[in-house]
């Protein structure tokens, strides 16, 4: 758990660099009615956040031919490897892809045999969809979100891998008009 909570700490600092950013410019026009950010800045600070921190991190670090990991963080010093995964969940719904990405990750390192921490980080603007994912009972999903089935295999996910879940509020330079939720959940595989 130790390690579950410096992660946390690093990844929190990435966010609130995000935040700060977000207080200068939308990285979007606001009349585009779709208004979703990238989930590459996301990575990009989160990434620096660990840098700055004493880590070694990639970009799109392929794991086969067709697939890839979002960002993979070594630890120089233990080689120490954690895992990020990166989603929006503001115009469509990615409990599916995310779930896929869970799968996808806990498959190939368990495969290695190698200890590694993984980092699932998504935002939103929808107040249901960050409820269920810090609710502990995780009883019923979002409405009018997805399957069951989807929302059901995420539960799933938390409960066998002990999802440590978390968020933060990300507001943008103009407090009043826009605002996004970051959740995440961090974990060993």
């Amino acid at each position: 758990m130790d390690n579950i909570f410096k992660i946390e700490r690093i990844l929190r600092k990435g966010l609130f660099s995000l935040s700060d950013s977000l207080h200068y410019d939308w990285p979007l026009p606001i009349d585009d009615e779709d208004n979703e950010i990238s989930e590459a800045n996301l990575n990009i600070h989160i990434a620096h956040s660990f840098i700055n921190s004493g880590f070694v991190v990639f970009s799109e670090y392929r794991i086969n031919k067709n697939e890839h990991h979002d960002l993979l963080i070594i630890d120089p010093e233990t080689d120490f490897k954690i895992v990020v995964e990166s989603k929006r969940y503001l115009k469509t719904d990615k409990n599916y892809c995310l779930s896929k990405d869970i799968n996808r990750a806990v498959d190939f390192w368990r495969s290695k045999k190698e200890k590694v921490a993984m980092i699932v980080v998504a935002m939103t603007w929808h107040e249901d969809i960050l409820k269920w994912w810090m609710t502990e009972d995780k009883s019923s999903p979002p409405k009018k979100r997805a399957t069951s089935k989807e929302w059901h295999e995420l539960k799933q996910q938390f409960k066998e891998l002990k999802i440590y879940p978390g968020h933060m509020h990300l507001p943008n330079y103009n407090e009043d008009e826009f605002f996004h939720d970051v959740f995440y959940g961090i974990f060993d595989i």
